[in-house]
Formats: C-alpha cells, structure tokens, sequence
C-alpha cells in the first residue's frame, strides 16, 4: 500500500514540535514508507509481524537512541506466513528494502536496512 494519510502527517508533525525523538506508525497491517520531518524519523508502519496465517513482507525496527537523539534506525526485513515469522536475507531482503525505499523519497536505506535521513 503506497497511500498515506495526511492525518497522519499532520499528528507526526504536531508530535515532533513536542520534542519527541522518533515515531513509529502502526495498523494498516502492511508496511508503508519511511520518512523524515524536522530531522525526526518517521516510520508510518511495520506491517504484520504476527498476526495470521497471510503471507507478508513485514520488518522488525531496531532504534539506537543515546542522551542526544536518534543515532541509528535500521529496517530489518522479515517474511510473515503460515503464523511464523522469519528474516530474509539475500535478494529477498533487498526486495523488501527496494519496495520501502521506493516509497520513501525523503530518506535513503543502504543494502544492510539503515536509514540516513
């Protein structure tokens, strides 16, 4: 799914002026792009981690965060099916980064799934 909600924009933004340090969305049980605003990473949604016996690309999200902010956010990309869940590696995990990247115009990820915003 490439759509996302200008409500949502809006809330982060609003959030983000409140000095948070990163924001993670979360329902639309599919993964959505990534973002930054105002130098605050933004992840709209991980999709399934665990949910039903679909199959989907889903992520897990690892987030360094130290006294002064936000050092490092990784996407780490992952297989969910038959109520399982499993990394994937290889070209399967740089289809998934491809897919993220592809709706995320505003940041990169590099081939190990970090984000540089």
């Amino acid at each position: 799914m490439k759509f996302i909600d200008v409500s949502h924009i809006i809330r982060f933004a609003s959030a983000i002026r409140r000095e948070i340090r990163y924001v993670i969305g979360a329902h639309p049980h599919c993964l959505q792009g990534l973002d930054s605003v105002n130098g605050v990473p933004v992840i709209y949604s991980l999709g399934n981690y665990w949910f039903n016996s679909k199959a989907l690309d889903t992520a897990l999200l690892k987030v360094v965060v130290e006294k002064d902010g936000v050092k490092t956010v990784q996407m780490i990309p992952a297989r969910q099916e038959n109520c399982s869940t499993a990394m994937l590696y290889d070209g399967e995990k740089q289809r998934v980064l491809n897919y993220l990247q592809s709706l995320s115009p505003n940041i990169t990820l590099d081939a190990d799934g970090y984000m540089n915003w």
